[in-house]
């Protein structure tokens, strides 16, 4: 292995330590309970993986943000990115009028977009992508369960 390909995994890894941290121990963190048993949950878990943290980060980021980086610039294209990846979580997890949906996605995944994009223009490693996204889907109810009892 090579110094560059080592930094190229070493370097993020600290980036989504720290990044994970923050994530678990955000206190304005909403707990979930979810009224269904562990494996269906753990089942819903995985193909949210495959569905979510995969396609998503495969054509959002390596796909559209690659091409729009060559035609915008690094910049405008995370956040032409971002917005875009916002906007689809409005379809498919609005609960409110539009507005208020689309401001929330705006600003939740909005943000998350940009943390995404950035990393991705940085260091251009989708499996770290896709485990942070995976991380942000993941039902953190399946850990903490364990440690209720």
């Amino acid at each position: 292995m090579t110094v560059k390909s080592v930094r190229r995994w070493k370097t993020p890894l600290l980036v989504v330590a720290v990044w994970l941290v923050f994530y678990l121990l955000n206190p304005m963190s909403e707990a979930s309970n979810y009224e269904m048993d562990f494996l269906t949950l753990l089942a819903g878990a995985s193909i949210s993986l495959l569905l979510n943290a995969v396609l998503e980060e495969l054509f959002y980021r390596k796909w559209l943000q690659s091409r729009l980086e060559a035609a915008l610039g690094i910049w405008p294209a995370i956040c032409v990115s971002a917005v875009l990846w916002a906007l689809w979580h409005t379809g498919i997890q609005g609960s409110g009028g539009l507005i208020d949906s689309t401001a929330h996605a705006l600003v939740l995944h909005g943000i998350m977009g940009l943390f995404l994009g950035y990393f991705w223009a940085k260091y251009r490693n989708i499996w770290l992508l896709i485990f942070m996204h995976g991380l942000m889907n993941f039902p953190m109810y399946l850990i903490t369960m364990w440690f209720e009892r």
